[in-house]
């Protein structure tokens, strides 16, 4: 058999150039005095959004309380459920669960009683969009959080009948 060729030395890499100074950086402009830190603000919407929807992300930036922000964020989601078959508005609203759910937690831990016998209306919304989204655990976990809390979604099952449903559409989508 022939010997196998021996592999040839690799050829000894380049020494690097140098990297040039960077030249000094301008001196940066005052800012001006931040405004109070608030929840994140909401993005702005894409060219498919009403201008009564892109008002109501205006108005949900500007809420200043707690309180205010969760009626505005409330407000948005309301209008995304209702448009929900059209995706950008779905994929919107399902987008904004973190928020809601931490600003829903604030009010909570703040004012359990506000939230007794009340239809969870948010939870309702986003739960619907989250489904339709196929956000399915997500979908899930924000029924059992409703749960937990003892919150109503107004219908006779509830929303343990709700996380049943979702959970028969999960197994459906996967199957």
């Amino acid at each position: 058999e022939p010997e196998p060729e021996p592999e040839p030395e690799p050829e000894p890499e380049p020494e690097p150039e140098p990297e040039p100074e960077p030249e000094p950086e301008p001196e940066p402009e005052p800012e001006p005095e931040p405004e109070p830190a608030k929840a994140n603000q909401l993005p702005q919407a894409g060219s498919w959004a009403s201008d009564a929807f892109k008002q109501l992300i205006v108005a949900a930036n500007a809420a200043e309380t707690e309180s205010q922000q969760f009626e505005a964020l409330s407000n948005v989601i309301a209008h995304c459920y209702k448009m929900r078959k059209q995706a950008d508005y779905c994929q919107y609203g399902a987008a904004l669960q973190h928020e809601y759910v931490g600003l829903f937690e604030a009010l909570y831990q703040q004012d359990k009683a506000q939230f007794v016998d009340s239809k969870a209306t948010g939870h309702l919304h986003l739960t619907t969009l989250l489904n339709d989204t196929e956000q399915f655990d997500s979908a899930i976990n924000l029924c059992e959080h409703a749960l937990n809390r003892q919150l109503s979604d107004g219908t006779v099952t509830g929303f343990e009948g709700r996380k049943t449903r979702i959970e028969k559409a999960k197994l459906k989508a996967s199957s």
